[in-house]
């Protein structure tokens, strides 16, 4: 009876032993698995504010200089190349006239380059598609650093 006891101790004991021995190596792998997904969420992190930084220094490129919000229905200036929100144009010229029938770019006429003359101005519809990419890019970044910014 002792020895059949003894038997059935030393079966539990093995079967304790191998359980234990597959958690330690569940741990080690569950321990290299957490190290690479910090490593990785470090990547991304890194990753999403790189992004970032480069599309808030492209968003001069997208900004009216007369209102210095992003463009709205953005027009250029011929031929020195300026570009302004429609209304910045309108409210420019409804301020300032046209001097002898010609129009002036708010930009140059400040600066007092070229007399600030301009010849026509042109519905900039390129530059309106990069501006509302811009926005949407922008957006949709800041939405990737919120959802990384939980994962801690």
């Amino acid at each position: 009876q002792q020895i059949m006891d003894l038997e059935k101790q030393n079966a539990d004991v093995s079967s304790q032993y191998e359980e234990l021995k597959q958690n330690a190596k569940d741990a080690e792998k569950n321990a290299r698995l957490a190290k690479v997904l910090k490593l990785t969420e470090k990547e991304l992190k890194n990753t999403v504010a790189k992004l970032l930084k480069t599309e808030e220094a492209t968003e001069s490129a997208f900004t009216c200089l007369s209102c210095m919000n992003l463009f709205d229905k953005p027009v250029t200036c011929i031929p020195c190349g300026h570009s302004f929100c429609e209304k910045c144009v309108d409210s420019y010229r409804a301020k300032h006239g046209t001097e002898g029938g010609k129009d002036e770019c708010p930009e140059c006429a400040g600066s007092g380059k070229q007399g600030g003359k301009v010849d026509y101005f042109i519905s900039n519809e390129l530059l309106e598609n990069l501006s509302s990419r811009f926005v949407f890019r922008k957006q949709a970044l800041q939405g990737l650093q919120t959802v990384v910014a939980k994962l801690q």
